[in-house]
């Protein structure tokens, strides 16, 4: 019983602790229960009190909004209406909520675009502010700026749109002043358009007029600058005293001045109007800088300067472009150096780099020692007519043009000009350019092989003295420079001390410190002895043994090349320092085949006339003379039985000016046998395009005046001898330098002289007749292959073809000196890159004969 009880009591324990757990659990369950609703309604609360104040500052914003703000539904219900829409339309919110927007605000007019904008709100679309008219209760009509935005409800559905509505009348008042604004910018822009337009058209009647100006004045001008140089060539020709040549001498000297200040003013005029041309001619760059330094060193000499020159490093000597501009660049800035410059030196220097595509960048240097330019003054001094201050001109003298000229000049040929100046330590005006390399055989500069050679230099300028062993040095003699030289120095030249080769000292060092006699008690061999001197014959010396050779100051690598030749190896490879080309005299024999053949020379001027006739008169031909272009058609005319050969036409006439007859004549308004006469154009006029305009009018050349004596004969003997075969109009004709050929060799036949210039080709092979030769030959066995190529392709048009063909031939034909088919092949050339067709093929006819013609006359010349 006792156990039975027990174990009751035992189950009641467990079942009570068991229910005390279900208890405690089941409170823990409510306890958290309880805590999360709590946390719950705590959060509900807190997020109805963050919407309410939400709402609030919402309904605090469109409450005090500047705009009116309204919600409407998709039928345009008002639902909700702000204070500024009361105000605005003058309705109260409780009589607008429920009411259609059509009868609030909207005016009929605007009904459809509303209407039309809020459905595109509806579904979806954007859109931007426009512009309605509304009225107020009152009736007033009013502009305002409306913009729709979609009220988003569940799940992206859209009830309403809500619209903010602008009151806008300051605005579109803005806006009308704006656009009136606008309109007024408008007239007046197009109005000083059109002055401007006036401006520039006056403007370019002025320029145009200008430049007619300058040709005319240029006309004026070197008609009777012609008359006078000519009469003063004339007068040459007759048996003068020493004093009147001295008189002609300063009388050519003055028009030479005069000539060359009207070329500064043209070529500033020409450079203005865009008419300056810069020509692509062969020319030799180491010959050009020697003997415009042996020029410009009797200036400088005569102020007791030093003129020093350094070209060694003139990698390139022959380089096409334009020599004469060149030269006038480089005359500029030496003549201002030495100008400028009261003692001291004036340093000279131009150097060559290889560039791409054949080109060759050309860099020089003029320095002097002379008066400086200030900071101010370098301002400006490349301006036209700048000096650095009045007292320039008065003290120097000058225009101010040729630092201008010189600057244009360089920026025309791809490079420019720059100067480094302080005032009173002299200047350095740097300047380069950008020229073609040419492609004759032998472009190397002179070298002369002096390995083991000693040579000393005795200078007192270390400028001059660092500039010679710069070039003998590249020569790779062994040099010495001194600046001074004495008896000791010399005694040590005796005692074996010193074994120089040759002794290259200055002129001012011969004093009694420099007595050269010491050298005579040397047993063995003696040095070669070179003096430097200025222009004139060399200073007596004592007597002495030694082999003296005299520089003339500045000292050339061409001149010193050939002293040192002469002097170390008898004279051999002299020939590379010698010049590559000579002057050019025409014999009077070659005129002798054209005896009697009548040429007309017309010119209003009789000054004119009488100096074309005087330097005609001499070659046997029969000369005529008209006044104006009316007369000479009638005196063409007149003659047809016997007609003029050439005609030598005056462009600027009165009565009928050279122009009009010789379109006259073309017309055959002077016969028509006599429509195809040779008209050859004297003309003053020098800008660029006066050329173009001789050969549009019919004519076939034309002379510059004043006319050089020189060209006058070339031109002659070239149409008195193609007159009939090359007189058609327009033919363009080859330069000086090719018609100069005609003159180096009278013995050969004129014809043949033309196609071949074989003295040249001679000269050019160091007068080697199997060089010779073998340069024939390589160009006959390379020439059928180069002419089928070409016909080809000209006859196929391929333009690119034709003219590299032309080039390569142009080449070819230069080297050899295949005068007419250098100069037809560049005729071939220029006119296939012009895309001329008709030109294309006149050119190929010519090239072509003269192709067979240089063939010929090589197979016969080189045998």
């Amino acid at each position: 019983m006792k156990l039975i009880i027990g174990m009751l009591a035992a189950d009641v324990n467990e079942i009570a602790i068991s229910q005390r757990n279900k208890l405690w659990l089941i409170s823990g369950i409510v306890l958290i229960l309880a805590i999360f609703l709590i946390a719950a309604y705590q959060h509900y609360i807190s997020q109805k009190i963050d919407l309410s104040d939400t709402l609030s500052q919402y309904e605090a914003i469109v409450s005090g909004s500047s705009d009116a703000i309204v919600g409407m539904d998709k039928s345009a219900v008002v639902t909700s209406w702000n204070d500024t829409a009361q105000d605005m339309f003058g309705v109260s919110r409780r009589a607008a909520i429920g009411s259609s927007v059509f009868e609030l605000f909207v005016t009929r007019e605007s009904a459809a675009s509303l209407q039309e904008t809020m459905n595109k709100v509806l579904n979806g679309q954007l859109v931007v502010a426009f512009k309605i008219e509304a009225k107020r209760r009152n009736g007033s009509v009013f502009p305002v700026s409306v913009t729709l935005s979609p009220i988003t409800g569940t799940k992206n559905s859209i009830p309403g749109v809500a619209a903010i509505i602008r009151d806008i009348p300051d605005q579109v008042d803005i806006e009308a002043k704006l656009q009136n604004m606008n309109a007024s910018l408008e007239r007046q822009v197009a109005e000083r358009t059109r002055e401007l337009e006036l401006a520039r058209n006056e403007a370019l009647s002025a320029s145009k007029s200008k430049s007619e100006f300058v040709a005319n004045i240029s006309h004026e001008i070197r008609t009777p600058l012609n008359g006078v140089a000519g009469m003063l060539r004339l007068l040459r020709r007759g048996g003068l005293s020493e004093q009147q040549l001295h008189y002609l001498k300063m009388a050519e000297n003055s028009s030479v001045i005069l000539s060359a200040l009207i070329n500064d003013i043209l070529d500033v005029s020409k450079i203005e109007a865009g008419k300056l041309d810069i020509e692509q001619e062969e020319f030799d760059l180491l010959r050009l800088m020697c003997d415009l330094a042996l020029t410009m060193a009797i200036k400088a000499q005569d102020k007791k300067l030093e003129y020093i020159l350094d070209v060694a490093e003139i990698k390139h000597r022959y380089l096409v472009g334009d020599s004469h501009r060149i030269r006038q660049i480089l005359t500029n800035l030496i003549v201002n150096a030495i100008k400028f410059t009261e003692h001291g030196e004036v340093y000279v220097s131009m150097r060559t780099l290889e560039q791409s595509n054949g080109e060759v960048l050309v860099q020089g240097c003029v320095r002097d020692s002379g008066v400086g330019i200030s900071e101010e003054g370098q301002r400006y001094l490349f301006d036209a007519f700048a000096q650095e201050d009045s007292s320039i001109t008065r003290r120097f003298g000058g225009t101010g043009l040729g630092l201008s000229i010189s600057r244009q000049l360089c920026r025309l040929m791809g490079g420019d000009i720059s100067v480094v100046s302080k005032k009173g330590s002299g200047s350095a005006f740097s300047f380069d350019f950008r020229l073609s390399d040419s492609e004759r055989a032998g472009n190397e500069v002179p070298f002369l092989e002096l390995s083991e050679r000693l040579i000393m230099i005795a200078h007192p300028n270390p400028t001059a003295a660092k500039t010679m062993a710069l070039q003998l040095r590249i020569w790779k003699a062994k040099v010495e420079v001194y600046t001074w030289l004495l008896n000791a120095l010399l005694k040590d030249v005796v005692a074996g001390a010193i074994t120089p080769d040759v002794i290259i000292l200055d002129q001012s060092l011969l004093d009694d410190s420099a007595d050269l006699t010491i050298l005579d008690q040397m047993t063995g061999a003696r040095p070669n002895i070179m003096v430097a001197k200025e222009g004139g014959a060399g200073p007596a010396l004592k007597t002495v043994q030694c082999p003296i050779e005299w520089l003339n100051k500045p000292v050339t690598p061409l001149d010193l090349g050939r002293r040192l030749s002469t002097a170390l190896f008898s004279g051999q490879n002299i020939g590379q320092f010698e010049r590559d080309d000579t002057e050019h005299h025409l014999d009077l024999a070659a005129f002798e085949p054209y005896a009697g053949t009548r040429i007309l020379l017309v010119d209003d001027n009789e000054v004119n006339l009488e100096v074309a006739e005087g330097l005609i008169s001499d070659l046997g031909l029969e000369i005529s003379r008209a006044k104006d272009g009316q007369q000479a058609l009638e005196i063409i005319e007149a003659q047809s039985r016997d007609p003029f050969k050439l005609v030598f036409m005056d462009c600027q006439m009165p009565v009928m000016d050279g122009y009009t007859a010789t379109q006259a004549i073309r017309a055959g308004a002077a016969g028509v046998a006599n429509k195809d006469v040779v008209v050859i154009a004297m003309t003053a006029n020098a800008m660029a395009g006066d050329s173009d305009r001789c050969l549009q009018v019919g004519m076939n050349d034309y002379l510059t005046k004043p006319i050089d004596p020189q060209a006058l004969e070339l031109k002659l003997l070239y149409w008195l001898e193609h007159g009939s075969q090359s007189s058609k109009a327009g033919v363009i004709l080859p330069d000086l330098e090719v018609l100069q050929g005609l003159g180096k060799d009278m013995a050969e036949p004129v014809s043949d002289k033309l196609v071949w210039d074989r003295a040249a080709l001679l000269k050019r092979v160091r007068q080697s007749e199997p060089r010779l030769a073998e340069l024939v030959k390589i160009f006959l066995d390379m020439l059928p292959e180069r002419r089928q190529r070409a016909e080809a392709a000209v006859v196929t048009r391929q333009l690119n073809d034709i003219a590299n063909i032309a080039h390569s031939l142009k080449g070819s034909a230069s080297s050899l000196g295949g005068m007419r088919v250098q100069y037809y092949s560049e005729q071939l050339e220029l006119a296939a890159k012009s895309n001329d067709h008709n030109a294309i093929d006149l050119a190929w006819a010519r090239l072509s004969a003269s192709c067979d013609e240089l063939a010929i006359v090589l197979q016969r010349g080189a045998a």
